[in-house]
């Protein structure tokens, strides 16, 4: 609380606003009558939050003074490490730095106040640090990312997603009763599961490793079968389109994930079989393809049917697959029938009406391969950002695999080779 002696010291509105800008850029160290003002938003005490302080006569206010040293940390202030006060405010930092970028550099201090109000005023869950109210806040969040990452750059859906994830991430390594864990690990690997997406299409890929092996590992703890299958079954969707991958390692993967979605039907069941014919059609063990990608099918027509925006996504996804699948095996009908599926299927838009189409040009260009090559190279430069994605330069790259020997040699192939040749 701000007492009686200090009420009268307060700074305006916009004095606050000032000040707050300042100190999440890194310009300066809030200090009286900022400092309660400060604590009182993030719920900590002036300790907690800044550090104890050496405290230096002013003539006229009598307040405390921080001064910063050469080095760049402040002197009299107790640096205590990733954790306790230093934690909460590289989280707080990264934040405000991911608000910035997602709603504007005026508008994150108001909005991150307003996250730990909402937080605040929920009711924890018995001998945890989360309220129920958070946890679903979370879930529902993760359904926003997923629809925001089929379409939005992936700069701006990582920036959101930091925001949330940088907000459960100290619970997560809190003891919390085994429910709570588990509801907190799902959620965290859902997000995961995005942020890993995110660094892969930014073509960062030591990033997307680190964070893949943290969606499996939360997925694997949360208890959520059908959790781990997709952390699975996603990883290996990304890295297929990378030629430099191991395809045996990619195999073993996608095998993991089939046993992790066990025997009952599910979507998750469905994308770790139909992953698995994908990596065996690029194998070119084109009968285990085929074989494996009707038992997707198989699966899928044992589900219950559904009509939310999920499952038209879900079968839009098997359709992709057989197209991959049948494309690469040369089964033309079935080929074509799941490219036509796909292409409806698909949200306006998004970068998976694109692979579809390749996988056209690339069962074309096994039989007229000028034509095929040109389809190619007309759906790469009719998209602005089409060379930047990952998967449809991997959709790009199967055209090239199924030219003839000696059309490989063409002017316009070895455009389209330099035009998704992967950066190192």
């Amino acid at each position: 609380m701000i007492d009686a002696d200090h009420a009268n010291l307060l700074p305006c509105v916009k004095s606050i606003i000032g000040s707050i800008r300042g100190h999440e850029t890194g310009r300066h160290h809030p200090s009286e009558p900022y400092r309660p003002l400060y604590a009182r938003v993030y719920g900590r005490t002036d300790d907690e939050l800044f550090g104890p302080v050496c405290h230096q006569n002013d003539a006229q206010s009598h307040m405390p003074v921080i001064t910063a040293s050469s080095t760049g940390t402040l002197d009299g202030v107790t640096q205590t490490g990733l954790t306790g006060g230093e934690d909460f405010m590289e989280r707080r930092r990264l934040m405000q730095d991911s608000a910035k970028l997602a709603v504007g550099a005026a508008a994150a201090p108001v909005l991150m106040a307003l996250t730990d109000a909402w937080q605040a005023s929920t009711k924890p869950l018995p001998g945890a640090t989360v309220s129920e109210s958070m946890i679903d806040d979370w879930e529902n969040a993760a359904d926003v990312h997923h629809r925001n990452f089929i379409v939005d750059p992936p700069e701006v859906v990582l920036a959101a997603l930091a925001i949330d994830f940088a907000d459960m991430a100290p619970h997560l390594r809190r003891s919390q009763p085994l429910s709570v864990t588990r509801a907190l690990n799902h959620v965290a690997a859902r997000h995961a599961h995005w942020i890993a997406g995110g660094w892969f299409f930014m073509g960062a890929r030591r990033e997307a490793t680190r964070w893949w092996a943290r969606v499996r590992e939360l997925a694997d703890t949360s208890g959520d079968n059908e959790m781990a299958a997709t952390a699975r079954s996603w990883e290996v969707n990304c890295r297929i389109s990378d030629p430099r991958e191991n395809l045996v390692e990619l195999l073993t993967l996608a095998e993991d994930a089939c046993r992790a979605g066990g025997e009952r039907p599910s979507m998750a069941l469905v994308r770790a079989i139909a992953t698995q014919a994908q990596v065996l059609a690029l194998m070119g063990r084109d009968t285990d393809a085929v074989t494996m990608i009707r038992k997707a099918e198989a699966v899928f027509e044992r589900m219950p049917s559904a009509h939310t925006w999920r499952a038209v996504r879900e079968e839009g996804n098997l359709h992709f697959f057989r197209s991959f699948v049948y494309t690469l095996t040369q089964r033309h009908n079935q080929a074509a029938e799941a490219q036509e599926w796909g292409e409806r299927q698909s949200i306006p838009g998004e970068y998976r009406i694109r692979q579809v189409r390749l996988h056209r040009a690339a069962a074309v260009a096994r039989h007229e391969p000028e034509e095929g090559i040109s389809q190619a190279l007309r759906i790469l430069e009719d998209h602005s950002d089409a060379r930047q994605n990952p998967l449809v330069n991997g959709s790009a790259r199967l055209v090239l695999t199924t030219l003839p020997d000696k059309a490989r040699a063409l002017p316009a192939a070895q455009e389209l080779r330099a035009l998704t040749a992967v950066s190192t």
